[in-house]
């Protein structure tokens, strides 16, 4: 076989450079042509590999290092084995219920054709808890204030998982007003805590609820600000209010905990010739394993463009220090296993002397929602999206969100001889499921 070939095969039959599978499926690695010395999976785990095939067994992550024959080049794949994912679609019946104060009504599931109900478990719940209570057999009876709500069903067969709701409503002669949680979504990080306020203001309510679903996550306080219990989790905060004959209902999502990039980084904007420091915060268990194997010695740091800057020691993990060149731009930091990129989100930065404020610094936003970025001191400069697929902003700062993505740049690029900027992050929700 001629070098070229040999080259060839390497190239455009060897595994990809990333694999993402599910706990029993396998996937092809290797053409029939190609020979190896030797495969190893690490950790072993996550899978193992025979005649050509990685065949996933367990949920994690981790690395195929193959050793080819009269070849020293060594390749590598990053691989994820992801928890099983397959999805029942599963249906609720009655789908919308409404009933008088302490009736009650049975629900039941309604399964794919070919479903082998003995293999499957339902579990029953209803949001928020004082709407009623239901049974194991689904069995559902009303509580007695009036009000509106939802009874979930959860459906699990073997490896497979569904969910469905129903509508209920209490209260035969109550009258249902649907009204907001502002903010919504509730974004909590660094344990902070958030006023809540419903909209429109309703004044002389007879009684209110605030309710948290799950309960663990957090709690609504006497001024009526969200505690979080959690450092990271995602629930519902229901509101409901009672004004004579009229039901006021409102919900809002959750979601405790940053969102940014893996990669923190001392200050995004730095003056040409200065340093900062770099670090995979918390550094994850693969990466944890890498230092104990002789995969260390392929991890490296790198900037794009490259003339942005330098790391003092570009091979030094979790940690490392870069060193801004001598021209300002606007750039991005990234890790990489023996010249490819690790599955670890990218964080930018800016080279240059002046650095400004982004109003607001973070935002969480919905699908197709639009949010105005403001900058000062102003500057003339420009914008720009990372990741660009992730929505489109104009010269005036005006921001839509069009990708559902969970770490989002937005970043003022200042166009003067000196240069700098400002970054804000944003998280991108995807649509909302109709619960």
């Amino acid at each position: 076989m001629s070098n070229l070939l040999l080259t060839i095969l390497i190239f455009s039959q060897i595994i990809p450079e990333r694999i993402v599978i599910q706990p029993g499926d396998s996937v092809k690695i290797l053409s029939p042509d190609v020979k190896a010395k030797r495969i190893s999976v690490i950790p072993p785990t996550i899978g193992y590999v025979k005649n050509g095939y990685f065949y996933a067994t367990k949920p994690g992550e981790g690395v195929i290092k193959i050793k080819l024959k009269n070849n020293k080049k060594k390749l590598y794949s990053f691989v994820k084995v992801t928890r099983n994912i397959k999805l029942l679609k599963i249906r609720v019946v009655p789908q919308n219920v409404q009933l008088g104060m302490s009736d009650s009504v049975r629900f039941y599931v309604r399964l794919p054709d070919g479903t082998n109900e003995e293999q499957c478990f339902v579990s029953w719940h209803v949001i928020p808890a004082w709407i009623g209570k239901i049974s194991i057999n689904g069995q559902f009876i009303a509580g007695k204030r009036s009000g509106r709500g939802k009874v979930v069903a959860i459906v699990k067969c073997r490896n497979r998982r569904g969910i469905g709701f129903s509508t209920v409503t209490v209260g035969e002669n109550s009258s249902i007003k649907e009204i907001k949680i502002i903010p919504d979504p509730v974004y909590i990080t660094n344990g902070q805590t958030m006023d809540l306020h419903i909209k429109p203001e309703i004044t002389g309510l007879d009684s209110f609820d605030w309710i948290v679903e799950p309960r663990m996550i957090g709690f609504i306080n006497d001024m009526q600000q969200f505690v979080p219990l959690k450092r990271r989790a995602r629930g519902v905060v229901w509101f409901t209010g009672w004004k004579g004959s009229k039901v006021y209902v409102g919900k809002a999502l959750v979601i405790i905990g940053s969102r940014k990039s893996l990669i923190r980084i001392e200050k995004y904007v730095i003056r040409p010739g200065d340093s900062c420091r770099l670090v995979v915060n918390p550094p994850s268990r693969i990466f944890r394993r890498f230092r104990k194997s002789s995969l260390r010695n392929f991890i490296s740091w790198s900037v794009e463009p490259e003339w942005l800057g330098r790391f003092t020691n570009p091979f030094k993990f979790p940690a490392t220090i870069f060193v801004a060149g001598d021209k300002p731009g606007v750039g991005e930091i990234l890790i990489k296993l023996n010249e490819r990129e690790l599955n670890i989100s990218r964080t930018p930065i800016i080279v240059g002397k002046e650095e400004l404020k982004i109003n607001p610094s973070s935002v969480v936003m919905k699908l197709g929602e639009e949010v105005r970025f403001t900058v000062t001191p102003k500057r003339p400069g420009i914008w720009h999206v990372i990741p660009s697929v992730a929505g489109e902003i104009d010269g005036n700062g005006l921001f839509k969100a069009e990708l559902p993505v969970r770490n989002v740049f937005i970043i003022y690029e200042v166009k003067t001889s000196e240069g700098g900027g400002a970054i804000a992050h944003v998280t991108i929700l995807p649509e909302p499921e109709n619960n």
